[in-house]
């Protein structure tokens, strides 16, 4: 009942700036399209690797409308903002569990951001340029889901050195550019060097860009979503125990 209470709470704060990210959504769209239109330059009516312009297309679509689930997410799930006020102090004393805490408060947060930013990219998207619908409705969904949780555990993996550093934002940036980068959001692994594509294949990065786009547009399949779920239970296990470390930390210096 606390998560749950947890997650409504992030939901109405969201609420109070639905209009700005209207506006905001509008910014975001127009980066997709200046993706577009760059690739459908540089391949015209060529194909690499097997790619070609319209699958770019739909590629660079489907990928921009899941970042607010996938990536875009609260700086840290909120630790950092929480070490400067000392409410992390709080957190931690209360008797539920840490990271189910922090998790079902971005959970409201991106249940949010599917109804007020990602659908309406999608529409806006499907009015000019076309928004692809899933190969495998169930397998969309449930690539989409994952990435998104092992999204947030990477956020919270970063939100967690505020414990150990006098300044998280580092951390945050470089989650950001890895998953930007190996994640595979703005280019598919399969146009990268051939030794970029072993790291990307290896990273959790990848199930938060180039997974959950692929297996939407029914070019990745049950393989690709089960390295998606081993990497979020990796992750899980992971933020577990550096939240145990954290709360060593924070007992050891008297709060």
């Amino acid at each position: 009942m606390v998560y749950v209470l947890a997650a409504r709470a992030a939901v109405r704060r969201e609420l109070q700036y639905r209009w700005a990210h209207m506006v905001n959504n509008l910014g975001s769209a127009v980066f997709g399209f200046v993706y577009i239109a760059a690739w459908r330059a540089v391949l015209g009516r060529q194909s690499l690797s097997g790619v070609d312009a319209a699958f770019m297309t739909r590629y660079m679509v489907v990928s921009q409308v899941f970042l607010w689930l996938t990536t875009f997410m609260t700086f840290g799930l909120g630790i950092p903002e929480g070490m400067r006020t000392g409410s992390v102090a709080a957190d931690l004393a209360r008797p539920v569990d840490f990271f189910g805490l922090y998790a079902a408060r971005e959970a409201g947060a991106l249940a949010y951001g599917l109804l007020y930013r990602c659908l309406p990219m999608a529409v806006l998207f499907a009015l000019t340029v076309g928004f692809p619908l899933p190969g495998s409705w169930p397998l969309g969904l449930a690539g989409v889901a994952l990435g998104a949780y092992v999204g947030l555990c990477l956020n919270y993996l970063a939100g967690l050195a505020a414990f150990w550093t006098v300044q998280a934002r580092w951390a945050w940036g470089l989650r950001q550019t890895l998953t930007l980068v190996l994640g595979g959001i703005a280019v598919p692994p399969a146009v990268y060097p051939g030794w970029l594509q072993g790291v990307v294949a290896w990273s959790p990065f990848r199930a938060c860009g180039a997974i959950p786009t692929l297996i939407w547009l029914g070019r990745a399949g049950a393989g690709d979503l089960a390295a998606a779920a081993g990497w979020a239970a990796a992750l899980t296990l992971l933020a577990r125990a550096l939240t145990g470390a954290a709360r060593r930390r924070v007992e050891v210096q008297g709060g």
